[in-house]
């Protein structure tokens, strides 16, 4: 069997097309073994992450300093049918996977009447601040769990809680993430202070700038006009005005 004899040109161009077909076929093998790695990442990553927001979340919600979340994520709304007890503070989770059990990043709220409630998220344009809303309970897509108030602790009186938290309606607050966050605000409704921890990143010790150091209990007039928000340097937030119905 003869061999063909190539000349120069060809045979570069031989050497050429067989170093591409080298390298494409190096490069296929390497984009595979790249995505198969990476689908192993994000697996891990996921896995990881996960466990961490288990653990972050806990498995014992009776945790007097804990609702069990990382603060204020909100979540996608929804209509359902779900019914409240006003004066009260509920949670809702994040993830709640084919009606199983709820875990993860909670969202805190007060409860104004059985089908409203007071709302705090960051907002979109300055995730520093803060514009409390009234929404309605069928707005929720998880079924509210109650957070309190629990027994062990004085609270405010509902009809005071609920006057203040009206004037705070439509007003641009301080918002931190951790220190805070709606949980702060929720905790300051419902008993008159804030409990949160340097430990607990979800939910730490209120910081200074946060307007809810003014005292607060049943027997506060927050309908009087002197009434104001008050941060720890004593900087005051003022407030909308009294909602005559009440």
């Amino acid at each position: 069997m003869s061999v063909p004899i190539l000349d120069s040109d060809s045979l570069t161009m031989y050497v050429c097309v067989s170093v591409l077909c080298k390298i494409g076929n190096e490069v296929v093998l390497a984009s595979k073994l790249f995505l198969q790695y990476k689908c192993q990442e994000i697996f891990r990553f996921v896995t990881v992450f996960t466990v961490i927001f288990s653990l972050a979340a806990g498995c014992e919600r009776k945790n007097e300093h804990s609702f069990r979340g990382i603060p204020c994520v909100g979540g996608g709304l929804v209509r359902g049918q779900h019914g409240v007890d006003s004066g009260n503070a509920y949670s809702t989770p994040m993830f709640q996977l084919f009606g199983g059990p709820a875990w993860g990043p909670l969202h805190t709220f007060y409860a104004l009447s059985p089908s409203t409630f007071f709302n705090i998220v960051p907002n979109r344009h300055n995730s520093w601040t803060t514009t409390p809303k009234i929404l309605t309970v069928s707005d929720l897509d998880k079924v509210p769990e109650w957070e309190g108030p629990l027994p062990w602790r004085d609270t405010v009186d509902p009809q005071t809680a609920i006057a203040l938290a009206k004037r705070m309606v439509g007003k641009e607050l301080l918002y931190r993430r951790h220190r805070c966050n709606c949980r702060h605000y929720t905790d300051y409704l419902l008993y008159g202070e804030t409990f949160g921890t340097w430990w607990d990143v979800t939910y730490m010790t209120i910081s200074d700038d946060c307007p809810l150091h003014e005292p607060l209990n049943s027997a506060t007039n927050v309908t009087s006009s002197s009434f104001t928000l008050r941060d720890g340097f004593g900087n005051t937030t003022p407030l909308g005005p009294v909602d005559p119905n009440l």
